[in-house]
């Protein structure tokens, strides 16, 4: 009689065929999956480097002088958003493959085999995406605003000294986590790699795009609360939102705009995970 081999999967879970499993045995067990792939690495690494480039080409393509005088209403905390519409591509893509990489692969029946319940482990990718997203956003902010105050030199000053500055240097971190909280519902629900990302990509780059470039009011206030232009408005100066006021029927206040993104995060979890619990592995 030929031996069974059991599936090289199994092997990820350790312990767990052997005991209940806790929540927190779940987060540890996805991270180490997610940090298991080679994907990871060089997908956080391209983050920080997009993020980092962009933040040091800002100063080169922004109108930083008048009459030979600095411009002093430019907030140097904006050098690590302005790539941001850039980074978000990068980490959607690891959001997505937290997921569909299980299906791939076939290691989701084991997942589900120890942890029945199913949803305990969409809550888990959750946790483990946005707290691997913030990381890689805090560090490639940083990254951002060293080089865009390296390239500016003393054209701008920094300081800690306005709700502005503050709130731009939170706003990354935020926004990409929440998207990569919004990729791990759609991902859940769909189960594709390229369907995921197809649907995300179509969504952020060709409707949001469209809906907010032409100029007829009906379908600015349909994208103006669509999620990436709502979440972006807390990547916005003040005065890029004052302008904006001036050409667009409707323009979100930052915090109104982010409330909206997380909506739809929750939206978008909430039914991947009636998803989850309805259909089979």
């Amino acid at each position: 009689m030929s031996a069974v081999v059991a599936p090289r999967a199994t092997a990820d879970f350790g312990a767990w065929s052997h005991a209940r499993v806790g929540f927190a045995g779940v987060v540890g067990a996805e991270w180490g999956k997610l940090w298991a792939l080679r994907s990871t690495w060089g997908i956080c690494v391209a983050a920080v480097v997009a993020q980092t480039v962009v933040g040091g080409l800002a100063p080169m393509t922004t109108t930083a002088i008048e009459n030979d005088v600095p411009v002093a209403a430019f907030d140097a905390a904006r050098f690590p958003v302005i790539g941001l519409s850039i980074v978000q591509l990068v980490v959607l893509v690891l959001a997505v493959l937290t997921v569909t990489s299980e299906y791939s692969t076939g290691l989701a029946r084991t997942t589900y085999a120890v942890v029945p319940a199913r949803r305990p482990v969409l809550w888990a990718k959750v946790v483990v995406v946005t707290a691997t997203t913030t990381l890689v956003s805090v560090v490639g902010g940083a990254a951002a605003l060293g080089a865009g105050l390296a390239v500016s030199g003393d054209l701008y000053g920094f300081g800690l000294d306005g709700t502005q500055t503050l709130r731009l240097l939170v706003s990354g971190p935020l926004y990409l986590a929440a998207v990569a909280a919004l990729a791990v519902g759609v991902a859940t629900m769909v189960r594709s790699t390229a369907g995921s990302l197809g649907l995300l990509f179509g969504e952020l780059l060709v409707v949001e795009t469209l809906l907010t470039s032409l100029s007829i009011p009906a379908l600015q206030r349909i994208g103006a609360f669509l999620p990436q232009t709502a979440g972006l408005q807390l990547t916005r100066a003040d005065a890029e939102i004052a302008a904006a006021r001036e050409y667009s029927t409707v323009v979100l206040t930052p915090w109104a705009g982010f409330a909206i993104l997380v909506g739809w995060v929750v939206l978008c979890l909430v039914a991947a995970s009636m998803t989850l619990s309805r259909r089979d592995v």
